[in-house]
This record gives C-alpha cells, sequence and structure tokens, in this order.
C-alpha cells in the first residue's frame, strides 16, 4: 500500500547547511582573532629583542644608536659597534637579526632615540588596537604608534 521513503526533507538540509555556515564563520572570526594576537606577542618580543641588543649598545659604546644608524641596518642585518671607542668595535654585535613587523610595510617599528643619545622610545602598532602613546615622534607606518618600549 502505502511505501516508507528514506532520506532527508528540504527543510532538514537547509537547517543543517545553516548551521554548519554558522559555524564556520565562526570559526573564521576566532582564526583571525588568534592570528592577530599572536603578531602582536611577536610585536613585543621583538622590541623586547631590540631593546635588549640597545642596552648592550649603551653599555659598550656609552650612548644609544643614532636613528641613522639603527636604520641603515635592513631586516635582517645586524647592528654593529660604531667604533667610537674600544670598547664599542665594529666586529661587536648587538643586535643580530634585525627584526621587522610582521605585517611590513603597512606596519613598522618606530626607533626614537634622544639627540643627545640618553635615551630611546621603540613604538609599535599592535592590532589590539589602543589609543596613541605619546614619544612616538616617527611613524608606525601606515598605522598608529599605540605600544611603546622606553629604557629602564
Amino acid at each position: 500500500m502505502y511505501s516508507v521513503k528514506k532520506g532527508f526533507t528540504l527543510i532538514e538540509v537547509l537547517t543543517v547547511v545553516v548551521i554548519l555556515s554558522i559555524v564556520s564563520v565562526a570559526m573564521a572570526f576566532a582564526v583571525n582573532s588568534a592570528r592577530a594576537s599572536v603578531r602582536d606577542q611577536r610585536r613585543k618580543a621583538d622590541l623586547a629583542k631590540i631593546a635588549s641588543g640597545l642596552e648592550k649598545y649603551r653599555s659598550d659604546c656609552g650612548r644609544y644608536p643614532t636613528a641613522s644608524q639603527y636604520n641603515s641596518v635592513n631586516t635582517g642585518g645586524n647592528l654593529v659597534g660604531s667604533g667610537a671607542t674600544p670598547a664599542c668595535r665594529t666586529s661587536n654585535i648587538y643586535i643580530e637579526d634585525k627584526p621587522n613587523d610582521p605585517q611590513e610595510p603597512t606596519r613598522v617599528y618606530s626607533y626614537n632615540p634622544n639627540p643627545s643619545g640618553a635615551s630611546y622610545v621603540l613604538c609599535a602598532s599592535l592590532e589590539g588596537g589602543g589609543p596613541a602613546v605619546s614619544g612616538c615622534t616617527a611613524s608606525c607606518g601606515i598605522q598608529t604608534c599605540n605600544y611603546r618600549v622606553t629604557n629602564p
């Protein structure tokens, strides 16, 4: 008499498709947020590495490098001594493999030394956002500098 057909109705299939779409969109947002957080952590670690090298440079050379000395080092290059004093030899490596922002060239690290060489400000633009920080006189690329590290 009556035959029973096995299968899903159109409503059931559409419901599953909608649920899967919602879950996949939520996952995409979560993954992008996690990637941004990882890049921000890398930026902070990079600035800490640079700050450590700058402190070593000051210890040997008596001052922090000038902006032109620092900026002349290309990404992946080494910051070496200036030769201004016997302890500040050009064979000394103070920052090995100078890091750059993971999203360079739209975001860059900014190095702002005091003209006397007694202090500096390092700035970066975190994706986590936040207001602009003071002391960052140079640009962080096309983004606002919202994170800084200064010498102790």
